[in-house]
């Protein structure tokens, strides 16, 4: 059994009734990254009939807190250890950059939910953000679509659809639903810029995250991996609240009735929040809109 870039520690100790059965994620790239490495980890943990107790980022994680080693996981996560868990079965892992042909409408979603339901729930304060954001901004997810792009250096990784195709799709859907809002949630200034510009005081955005005008190869060297802690934040300023906040805003897209996506870590764990691909637009690797989802 292998497991990638996390570590799994079991051990007995007779003499002081110590027993460990804990996975350590060793991850240290974007936040929903290292989610899904320690997910993936799991994945595997429960095809060979291994259910961890706990789950620890005392080791990854390492632009997300201040102290190296602290184990920030119980900051945004509450385990649920009576949660049933999908044990001895072979589940797909997704490559979170590979959306195309399909593939998130055929996750197993149900035994998904349950690993997230036992090991990702949101933390107390992550709930207090969402029912913050929900108040400030009057949400009602019933009636709102969700636009998630991803600029900057997302370039380096695949193809991405330009802001004009997220607004065709989301026009498309405000004819069918006039009284819709639009939620944007971008990592890049001038997308976010446009989008208010094309839906006027339909459209609102969480002013709590911040954006960059950074783009094409001065994009690449901001490293937007740790975005967060190298703009916004100083050096001695805990960079967990906006983590905390970002999962809120990542939640609160997953319950809106269309969101619309790009393809990444960010957009999968969207998409297994929601527990389901029904209603979800998403631009694939390519930057093409998704097959099954060109009749709206």
């Amino acid at each position: 059994m292998l497991i990638y870039n996390c570590r799994f520690i079991t051990a007995y100790c007779e003499l002081f009734g110590i027993y460990e059965n804990r996975l350590e994620c060793l991850w240290h790239s974007g936040f929903y990254s290292n989610v899904h490495q320690t997910f993936s980890a799991i994945l595997t943990l429960l095809s060979h009939g291994i259910a961890p107790d706990t789950i620890s980022y005392e080791h990854g994680f390492r632009s997300y807190k201040l102290d190296p080693s602290q184990d920030i996981y119980p900051l945004f996560h509450k385990p649920n250890p009576q949660q049933e868990l999908p044990i001895w079965k072979n589940l797909c892992r997704v490559n979170a950059n590979e959306s195309s042909g399909n593939v998130m409408t055929s996750l197993p979603f149900m035994e998904y939910t349950q690993i997230l339901n036992r090991y990702f729930a949101p933390s107390d304060v992550v709930l207090k953000k969402i029912d913050y954001l929900k108040i400030k901004y009057a949400i009602n997810p019933t009636e709102t679509i969700s636009i998630f792009y991803r600029g900057t250096d997302k370039f380096t990784e695949l193809e991405i659809a330009t802001p004009v195709k997220y607004v065709e799709v989301a026009k498309k859907i405000l004819e069918k639903h006039p009284n819709h809002r639009v939620l944007i949630q971008t990592d890049q200034t001038q997308a976010l810029e446009y989008f208010l510009n094309e839906f006027g005081d339909r459209a609102f955005y969480f002013e709590e995250l911040p954006t960059t005008s950074k783009t094409g190869e001065d994009a690449k060297k901001i490293d937007m991996e740790f975005f967060h802690k190298r703009f916004d934040y100083a050096d001695d300023i805990d960079p967990v609240p906006f983590s905390q906040m970002l999962d809120a805003s990542i939640r609160i897209m997953s319950t809106t009735s269309y969101p619309i996506l790009h393809t990444g870590n960010g957009a999968l764990f969207t998409i297994l929040y929601r527990g389901n691909a029904n209603n979800v637009f998403q631009f694939n690797e390519f930057g093409q809109l998704n097959d099954n989802q060109n009749n709206i």
